[in-house]
Parts: C-alpha cells; structure tokens; sequence
C-alpha cells in the first residue's frame, strides 16, 4: 500500500467506497500533521478510524499508533471491535501481517515497534499520551473535546515529535481549549470564516478601497488589502520599514 493515498487504499484493498468527507480525511491524514474533524453521531468516525489504524500498521515500520478516548467503554465496545472488523475483511495476505488483540493491534512480525494501543485520557490519567517514541507516529484521539487540555498538556512532547501526525474527532461541545470553535474573546467565530471561504459572491459597482495595517518594529510586515464593496480581491503584505 502506498503512503498517503488512503482513500485509494481501501477502495482497492476493502472494495468499499468512503463517504465524500471520510475520503477527504483520509487524504488529509495522508497530507498533513494535525488533522481536527467536527462531527457528529453515527457518521463513520469510528469506521474512518479504524481504517486508518490499519492503514498506519502497514505502511510503515517501527510506527506506533496510541488511540485515546475519555473512556474506556468507548474503545472497548466501540473502537476495537470496528478495527477487528475491518481486519477480517483484508486480504488473506495482509490479515495475516496483523494481529487484533485486546489491549492492542499489534504486526506480527514486529510486535514490540509496531503496533496500536488505546489508552483513556482523563484528568485521573493525564499521561495517556506521553511517553510514546518511533520513527512513525499517528496520535488518533476521538471525542476530544471531552478529553481535558491538561491530557494534551503533558502529552505536548509526543504530539509535537517530528513528522508525528494527530487526528482528533468529535462532537464540538466547548467553545475552549484545543481545537474551539469560538470563545468569549472570539471576534469573528470559526463557521463565520469557513461559511466565507466557500462564498461566491458578485462584485458590486464600487469603487476600490486599499487596506493598510503598516508595521513598525521587528518581524512586523505591512498587511496590504483591496477591497471593491463585498469583495476582497486583492491582498499581501510587505517588509517593514522603519
């Protein structure tokens, strides 16, 4: 299986087609390091999840991948029955390089560098993601915003090893911490700005307006911006000069 081409990898391997927003996902996971989903029940979190433990396990060696959740209940009876499923429905040679035990998900050739483990994040148990260390990281961490900052906190060294990559998924119920929508000091909220990355708009019969924000001193740089009524055509910024 090819690095960073998931949702390619399990139309393939699987014969499953993913939802628009899971291969959207899975593409990003591919892509980028810190990868932050909103969502809500019953949508394929945990599905999206479980493929990309598999994913993760073998396409790479010496990797480990720590999948956190604020309770237990919810990666024993959710998680890792969905990973177990998906196992059985790979191919005979790759079911056959990964082992679905209860504590962990491990390859089977490699077992003590390579493998899954799930671990409950909670103001009891603040390390949950500490201390983790290989050449390929993959923090899956699900119902974040239910997991408190201080878990995060003293998981910062591991979540930010080179290359380590984090998903965090979730229904968003706080307005505070990592990954907010908005919180009391927020001038413009989140869905505001996502809503007006997508907006097409006509440009209304006015005429230009320039934008300056000068800098002054340090690493400051001038922000420039043109703006014609409702619509921002124009924008850059520039070394200060002082």
């Amino acid at each position: 299986m090819r690095q960073g081409v998931a949702g390619a990898t399990w139309r393939s391997i699987l014969s499953v087609t993913p939802e628009p927003w899971q291969a959207k996902a899975l593409e990003a996971v591919g892509q980028h390091d810190r990868v932050s989903i909103r969502s809500g029940h019953g949508v394929g979190k945990t599905t999206l999840q479980a493929w990309l433990v598999l994913w993760f396990l073998l396409t790479r060696q010496n990797c480990k991948v720590p999948v956190a959740a604020n309770s237990q209940d919810q990666l024993r009876d959710t998680i890792w029955p969905e990973i177990a499923k998906w196992h059985r429905q790979l191919p005979d040679a790759l079911k056959g390089m990964i082992d679905v035990q209860a504590e962990r998900v491990v390859v089977v050739h490699d077992p003590e560098s390579a493998f899954a483990v799930r671990r409950t994040a909670s103001k009891e148990n603040p390390e949950a993601l500490q201390g983790f260390h290989a050449e390929h990281l993959l923090f899956l961490i699900d119902e974040a915003s239910g997991i408190p900052d201080v878990v995060f906190e003293v998981g910062m060294g591991a979540l930010s090893t080179p290359g380590a990559k984090v998903l965090m998924a979730g229904n968003p119920t706080r307005t505070s911490g990592f990954f907010p929508t908005a919180d009391d000091e927020t001038v413009i909220p989140l869905e505001l700005v996502l809503s007006a990355v997508e907006r097409r708009v006509s440009t209304l019969s006015y005429y230009p307006v320039w934008g300056v924000d000068v800098a002054r001193y340090g690493d400051d740089r001038t922000a420039l911006a043109k703006r014609q009524a409702n619509f921002l055509s124009r924008s850059g910024g520039g070394t200060a000069r002082t």
